[in-house]
Order: structure tokens, then sequence, then C-alpha cells
């Protein structure tokens, strides 16, 4: 399964859901989950949080925290019209937060560095608002159950995995 969807990501695809609910059921059956586990990016959509929860409940598993990275406009834009990504092995940068040693090439291969054509102002605008409209569900979706928790994520990063870190503590 983790190939099929290597395959469709590499063509610049999302990956089913069925896919990922599939990949998930799996791994959540692995024994190293009952210590706990981190989702980054899932779910997106409603759907996706309920095909998640009819998972874990079969695994006898929950959600125990859902952090929200609440994030102005302005600053995710200067974020991703500033990321740099390696030709080679793929690896993030940033021209002002996270810059390469040697401008233009990347510290762990030395491969060129390129901005992706959607990382723009335009493109990046017009997936904030697809992303709010999608995001706005999940966020209700786990206020109503207690588990969400919302951090100022326009603060320094490290700041933000401080706060990140404090919530982790607390559960469990």
């Amino acid at each position: 399964m983790g190939k099929e969807a290597k395959g469709i990501m590499d063509k610049g695809l999302l990956v089913p859901d069925n896919l990922v609910a599939a990949m998930l059921d799996e791994r959540f059956s692995n024994p190293d989950i009952k210590k706990g586990f981190i989702l980054d990016g899932y779910p997106r959509t409603l759907p996706q949080a309920k095909t998640l929860d009819d998972i874990l409940a079969r695994k006898k598993l929950a959600v125990d925290l859902v952090v929200y990275l609440n994030t102005s406009d302005d600053i995710i834009i200067k974020r991703l019209t500033g990321r740099l990504v390696c030709s080679k092995c793929g690896a993030n940068f940033h021209v002002v937060n996270m810059p390469p040693k040697v401008s233009g090439l990347c510290d762990n291969c030395q491969g060129s560095l390129y901005q992706r054509s959607d990382d723009n102002e335009i493109t990046v605008r017009k997936r904030l608002e697809v992303y709010k409209n999608e995001v706005a569900s999940l966020i209700k979706y786990y206020n109503q159950q207690n588990k969400l928790h919302s951090l100022n994520a326009d603060l320094d990063a490290l700041e933000v995995l401080e706060q990140i870190t404090l919530l982790c503590a607390k559960v469990k």
C-alpha cells in the first residue's frame, strides 16, 4: 500500500481516502501504537475524521488531543512563499527561517534548491480558502468532543513546539 501511495504522491496527486484508511488500519495493528502516536496533517476533512474514529474504535484506541496550529494568513504566505525544496532529496529549507548554508544548495546532498511553482502568493491564498472551508467542520467536530487545543502558531517554531510538548505531557 505504501508503494501505491508513493506512486500517487510522486504524480503530485492526493492519496485517496480509502487507501489512507487501509494504511492506517494496518499501522494501528502494530503493538507500538499502544504507547501513543502522532498524526500530522490528517485528518483534513470531516469524513476522514469519522473514518479515523471508526478505525481507532475497532482497535480500542482513540484520539486524545487535536492541536490546531492557528496561523494568520500573512504568516502562512510568508512561510510558504519562502520555501525551498531540494531537487535531489526533497529536503525543505526557507529563505529566511531556515536558509541553506550555501545559497541554492542543499545542506544534505548538495542538490539544487528550487521553489515550487504553487508556492506563490496567489496560489497560496487560494489554497488557504480551500483549507479554511475544509478545516472549519473539523474544528467544530473536535471542539465538541473537548479534544481541540488551538495554539498561536504565528510564534517562533521553538515556542510552538514548547506549547505542543506541554499539551502532550498533560495527556495520559
